[in-house]
């Protein structure tokens, strides 16, 4: 049951994390180069649209994922069952949380499911 609480707990903070990576900094230079970036990312994403790339196991399994938090938060039981039904381990969890928010793509992806 502790396990299950810093899994629960794991989900929240990279969900934090992830919306605190998106929060605007207000400094007008900021913003700019943050135009520049998004604009150099949607021309990116245009090209590998264009490719027809899969996107990477990683991402899908970043989709899947993101529904995840907001079912533990209407309901931290319902995690072990879900764990069940994927037959996957609270650590295999966390391994995958830690991974996905190390990759920016798998990153953006679970916060676009959510």
């Amino acid at each position: 049951m502790k396990n299950l609480s810093l899994l629960v707990i794991a989900l929240f903070v990279l969900s934090a994390s992830l919306v605190g990576c998106e929060s605007d900094a207000g400094d007008q230079a900021g913003d700019e180069a943050e135009a520049a970036v998004e604009a150099e990312a949607q021309e990116e994403e245009s090209a590998q649209a264009d490719e027809e790339e899969e996107p990477s196991e990683l991402v899908l399994k970043a989709r899947e994922l993101g529904p995840l938090a907001e079912m533990i938060h209407q309901d931290p039981d319902s995690l072990q069952g879900w764990l069940e039904e994927r037959e996957m381990s609270e650590e295999e969890l966390e391994e995958l949380l830690f991974d996905i928010s190390q990759d920016p793509d798998a990153s953006q992806a679970y916060s676009e499911a959510r």
